[in-house]
């Protein structure tokens, strides 16, 4: 850690002395010291710089009288205060200036020299100037007119040179050599052998569902969470709802391909939203899946959401994989029992 520097009291007498005549960087260049210094050790004294004076009425109307007749620098000089202090009263009691005037009238004083006086302006110069003028801003001639009669091309009835034509030839035989035959690019290929249709046959029938599905690629908390359940217990289930699976143009979240079986997880509030009820989304969903022959769990965030959601997941999806028939004793139906973790 760095010492705090300690003034001396010749430094301070100094400091106190010439505070409000001179700058920080002025009294940070006499005393060979930082400006941050400088600042701390004012703000220590407790050297406060001098008020803002407040402008007169006397002064404010000398100001409205000449600010269209003399320029800032004239006017600080006859009131002995800055310019910026000028702009900045001129800003306040909104007071307009007349630039125009005033540099006319130190033109004709000679305080001021024209921008374009004593400059040499050459004739091609001056041409170029007013072709862009034409250019941009006049409209330009048309090539025939004041011309009668039927106009003739300006190439017309001029052959090429030889050497031109050398080359026509040349770039002919070229093109012909390349694009014929076996040599063309598309030789022997057709739609069906293409590698496009072969790698994109199912994207093809599938269309617009990978088109819609593209901007998926993260699976959700929620599917993530069944994704671990189906490896730590080597269940088939195999996580699609990234697009790489689609059953008639629709997207499921997990499915069993052997089985024919298919997992969807949802939350409520889009399926309501989207749907008017999280039933009717299970029917219609459930319906397009039985129609291709899959057969679908429904797993919502309830299930998701509860402390046992492990355990709760696991034994649906059990269930769903290897349905248990209800066995009767004494003409009285037993409820499935519960399956538990191995």
């Amino acid at each position: 850690m760095s010492e705090k520097y300690i003034f001396n009291n010749s430094q301070d007498d100094f400091i106190k002395r010439n505070f409000l005549n001179f700058s920080i960087s002025k009294l940070s260049e006499s005393l060979g010291l930082s400006i941050s210094l400088i600042r701390r050790r004012k703000k220590e004294l407790n050297l406060i710089g001098k008020k803002q004076n407040k402008w007169s009425k006397k002064q404010i109307e000398f100001l409205k009288e000449n600010s269209d007749k003399l320029s800032d620098t004239e006017i600080s000089k006859l009131l002995g205060i800055s310019r910026y202090a000028i702009s900045m009263a001129r800003y306040r009691n909104g007071i307009s200036k007349n630039h125009s005037k005033i540099r006319k009238r130190m033109m004709i004083e000679g305080k001021i020299k024209h921008p374009t006086k004593d400059k040499k302006v050459s004739k091609e110069s001056v041409g170029k100037r007013l072709m862009t003028i034409k250019l941009r801003y006049g409209k330009l001639s048309a090539w025939n007119k004041g011309k009668k009669g039927l106009q003739v091309a300006w190439n017309k009835g001029i052959s090429p040179s030889k050497s031109t034509i050398e080359k026509m030839l040349k770039t002919k035989e070229k093109n012909n050599s390349i694009m014929r035959g076996e040599k063309h690019h598309f030789y022997g290929k057709t739609k069906e052998n293409s590698v496009w249709a072969k790698r994109n046959s199912e994207r093809m029938k599938n269309g617009g569902a990978f088109r819609a599905l593209r901007g998926v690629k993260k699976p959700t908390s929620y599917e993530l969470k069944i994704s671990k359940i189906c490896i730590e217990n080597n269940l088939p289930f195999v996580y699609v709802g990234n697009g790489k699976f689609l059953i008639g143009k629709k997207n499921p979240d997990f499915v069993d391909k052997s089985n024919k079986k298919v997992i969807e997880v949802y939350s409520k509030f889009f399926k309501i939203r989207d749907y008017g009820s999280t039933e009717e989304y299970e029917l219609q969903r459930s319906k397009h899946f039985k129609s291709y022959g899959y057969d679908t769990l429904f797993l919502d965030e309830d299930d998701m959401t509860s402390k046992e959601w492990e355990n709760l997941c696991l034994n649906k999806i059990l269930n769903f994989l290897n349905p248990i028939v209800p066995i009767s004793i004494n003409n009285k139906l037993l409820k499935n029992p519960p399956i538990t973790r191995r």
